[in-house]
C-alpha cells in the first residue's frame, strides 16, 4: 500500500496535479499577507506562460 501511495504521488507530480497545492503552501509560508490566486487563475497563468514562448526549433 505504501508503494502504491508513492507511485500515485509521483504520478500526480509528473502530471502537475499538485502544483496549485504547492503554490498555496508557498504563499502561506512566504507571503502570509497576500491572497493566493484562485485555482482557475493559477492554471490559466501557467498555460499562458507555457504558450507565450516560441515553440519551434528554427
Amino acid at each position: 500500500m505504501k508503494n502504491l501511495m508513492r507511485w500515485f504521488q509521483f504520478f500526480r507530480q509528473v502530471l502537475g496535479d499538485g502544483d496549485y497545492d504547492r503554490y498555496c503552501e508557498h504563499m502561506k509560508r512566504k507571503h502570509p499577507g497576500m491572497k493566493p490566486m484562485s485555482a482557475r487563475r493559477f492554471y490559466l497563468s501557467r498555460l499562458e506562460e507555457k504558450y507565450s514562448r516560441p515553440q519551434r526549433c528554427c
